[in-house]
């Protein structure tokens, strides 16, 4: 996995890693799970920095899925929680835990017309102060979180002026779809959010904003997208 926004200077995390997970479903809408994990994480930046460490955690999540088409809801929501940690008693070199929380609503307005809208939260700690690995890290910007920004490019910055994640995540998104013809549908969105170094500066006061438009083309075999933001 290559890390970071700028490939000059990316940092590297070579992953090799083997996991067990358990699924409860509770009124076939309500999905629980557990799981292990266990692996190696070799991290690569630049010729001077190269760590491997073991990598083992706990993890748990609910999931809540109430839209009427998990590939394109016209109405319902979606939630999901996640957390995992990972302790030295669980085999691992790292002491740390980290959770993620997603909420996804989709309101139709008339017949045709849908207003979509997205909240994520991820906040991460470590237990005897120790730096966060950069996978484990939080990042924001693109096409799949705040649309205008370079791949991964928001909030700390390294020395080399490289996006850097954090410990903390926040990204809003609000989109409205109306259909153009036949198969195509029009959007126009607005995204916010931003990269935290630590829990404690996370502050919906200090966020990027992202404005656009976009098009949707469905096919028989999946939806296709263009923005432009």
């Amino acid at each position: 996995e290559q890390i970071g926004s700028d490939p000059e200077f990316q940092t590297v995390s070579d992953i090799t890693e083997i996991s067990a997970e358990q699924t409860y479903r509770l009124r076939r809408l309500i999905d629980l799970r557990y799981g292990y994990g266990y692996g190696r994480n070799r991290t690569i930046a630049g010729s001077d920095f190269d760590l491997t460490v073991k990598v083992a955690r706990l993890t748990t999540s609910a999931i809540v899925d109430r839209r009427s088409d998990p590939f394109d809801p016209a109405r319902g929501w979606f939630t999901a929680a996640t957390l995992e940690v990972s302790r030295p008693g669980l085999g691992s070199d790292l002491s740390f835990l980290r959770s993620y929380l997603q909420y996804f609503r989709f309101i139709p307005l008339g017949e045709k017309v849908l207003l979509a809208s997205a909240a994520r939260v991820g906040l991460a700690r470590t237990f005897r102060d120790e730096v966060l690995i950069p996978n484990e890290r939080f990042f924001g910007g693109g096409a799949t979180s705040v649309r205008g920004y370079l791949q991964d490019d928001l909030g700390p910055r390294s020395i080399f002026d490289a996006a850097s994640g954090g410990r903390a995540l926040f990204i809003g998104n609000g989109e409205l779809r109306f259909p153009v013809h036949r198969w195509l549908t029009g959007v126009g969105f607005i995204d916010v959010g931003n990269v935290y170094e630590t829990v404690s500066e996370l502050s919906l006061l200090n966020l990027q904003i992202g404005t656009g438009l976009g098009l949707r083309l469905h096919t028989p075999v999946g939806l296709l997208r263009l923005d432009v933001a």
